[in-house]
């Protein structure tokens, strides 16, 4: 084994939990329904309100077992805006907004909103916010909205939102008036660099399946996650370390993807004979406008694909458009076999008229589409100035399936002016063997913690260690391979001083 050099630990700093103590006007609904107003449009709702039963006591129901479609809501304060400073409350600042649920009937909780007000006038809206459901909904459980409140704003509603398809109950409708200190930016890891000592929050699962991935992911809002990390296959590895703590933790339980038929998916090797496009790929535009392979932003490793187009003022469409037939390029496919086509996407704009689309088509030994002309693409968006997952899982092989065409294009309609432009980024391309099983959520428990830290390597593994005197080390992971993420790994902060690494493990000690 080859160690990346040892550090000092420092003392991490403790972290506190909040407290939701504050409610908004009969937000137990010990009231019955008072000054909730019942809102409904385009379907059948019933509003109920229980004397007991709640969390505690009284609670109150949004039945939509019609299943009909359109929306049940309350809007509370009897539909009138509630001034920020009757609430303790202050524009620009960050809140956790807190409702507890639970599922009487039907697959989907409930939500949450608010409407923001500048005096009686509407100023904007989270729009709904749904988060992911805590178990099998079957219990009282608290659902936390973290929202930032727009500076210009002296009000708002506070909007629950229905369950669709489901009967929902809703207690304990509040707030915690601490404001949310802005995240702490995490240390800066830079390609190449050593591994470093980081406080953080350490977050423990326990792995149920030894022949799972376990994925551990962070979320600022409960609803969109991102990976921490790569995935760490089997039950040896239970703990990682955050060094930007998060307010919302899971550990997704997956199947392993198997062979991937894609070729230079991750476009880490450039072509020869044009190094702005990746090798096995093409890169096509009608208009002159290529996409590119480029080394300053990446999901994983050190390359990733621009796809950018921009009208002028004469109004000209233009298209960029990478693809890759898997059979020319030396994949293959098997009939019948199940797989899983992801790929990542960072949008960075999208503008008037702009368009991007993927397709994927099977090939048989000739080259010929199997499933015919007429295969539409799909829409897609990249996340919101992050690497966000595209994915079309479970898709069978059809018979006489060899290869696989594979299209990833933006485009511009015939609108004129510089508004009239898309950018997006697409890296890690896989069309993969297995993962047909939808991947379940493990609940995490959190600690402040320190630890070490490191950008790791695509396709290199890796093993975590700690040691309290530089001659004994414990293991703190499970062997791992790098996908050129950052990792961490460390132990609950008691203060006292510790050493850690992280190794390069061989292949032929794995």
């Amino acid at each position: 084994m080859k160690p990346i050099p040892t550090t000092l630990a420092l003392s991490a700093t403790l972290l506190t939990l909040p407290c939701y103590a504050d409610l908004f006007p009969n937000g137990d609904f010990e009231s019955a329904g008072s000054t909730w107003l019942e809102v409904a449009g385009g379907g059948t709702f019933a509003f109920d309100y229980p004397a007991t039963g709640g969390n505690d006591e009284g609670y109150g129901v949004i039945d939509h077992s019609a299943a009909d479609g359109g929306f049940g809501i309350w809007v509370g304060n009897d539909g009138d805006p509630i001034a920020l400073d009757s609430l303790g409350l202050a524009a620009g600042s960050t809140y956790d907004f807190t409702l507890d649920m639970r599922l009487i009937s039907g697959a989907n909780i409930g939500g949450f909103k608010l409407d923001f007000t500048i005096g009686a006038d509407n100023a904007g809206s989270t729009g709904d916010l749904r988060n992911d459901l805590i178990g099998d909904g079957s219990t009282w459980e608290t659902y936390t909205f973290r929202i930032e409140i727009p500076a210009e704003v002296d009000g708002f509603k506070v909007v629950p939102l229905w369950g669709v398809d489901s009967v929902v109950g809703f207690d304990n409708i509040g707030f915690d008036p601490t404001p949310i200190e802005p995240p702490v930016e995490p240390p800066v890891v830079e390609p190449g660099s050593e591994a470093q000592v980081a406080e953080g929050t350490l977050v423990t699962w326990v792995p149920t399946n030894t022949e799972k991935l376990h994925q551990p992911q962070s979320s600022q809002d409960g609803t969109a996650w991102t990976d921490l990390g790569p995935a760490f296959p089997g039950t040896e590895t239970t703990t990682i370390l955050d060094p930007n703590p998060a307010p919302f933790y899971r550990v997704q339980e997956k199947d392993p993807a198997g062979p991937d038929s894609v070729v230079n998916g991750d476009f880490e090797i450039a072509d020869p004979a044009n190094p702005d496009c990746p090798e096995n790929w093409a890169c096509l535009s009608t208009s002159g406008q290529f996409p590119t392979r480029i080394e300053t932003d990446s999901y994983s490793g050190t390359a990733s694909v621009r796809i950018a187009v921009q009208n002028d003022d004469g109004g000209s469409p233009n298209q960029a458009e990478i693809q890759q037939n898997l059979g020319g390029a030396g994949g293959f496919v098997t009939p019948g076999e199940t797989y899983v086509f992801t790929f990542r996407a960072k949008q960075i704009s999208s503008g008037v008229s702009y368009v991007q689309q993927y397709r994927l088509q099977w090939f048989d030994a000739n080259d010929t589409p199997i499933n015919g002309a007429d295969v539409g693409f799909d829409n897609f968006s990249g996340g919101d100035g992050t690497w966000a997952e595209v994915s079309s899982g479970n898709i069978v092989a059809p018979a006489g399936a060899a290869s696989a065409f594979i299209q990833i294009f933006g485009a511009t309609g015939a609108v004129a002016g510089a508004d009239a432009k898309g950018e997006v980024l697409i890296d890690d391309i896989s069309l993969a063997l297995g993962g047909a099983a939808e991947p379940s959520n493990l609940s995490t428990t959190t600690e402040p913690g320190i630890g070490v830290i490191m950008l790791t390597k695509s396709g290199v593994t890796y093993r975590a260690q700690q040691s309290d005197d530089l001659f004994i080390f414990d293991d703190l992971t499970g062997t791992f391979t790098g996908n050129g993420t950052v990792i961490g790994a460390g132990i609950p902060d008691g203060g006292a001083s510790h050493y850690f690494r992280i190794l390069e493990v061989p292949a032929e000690e794995n």
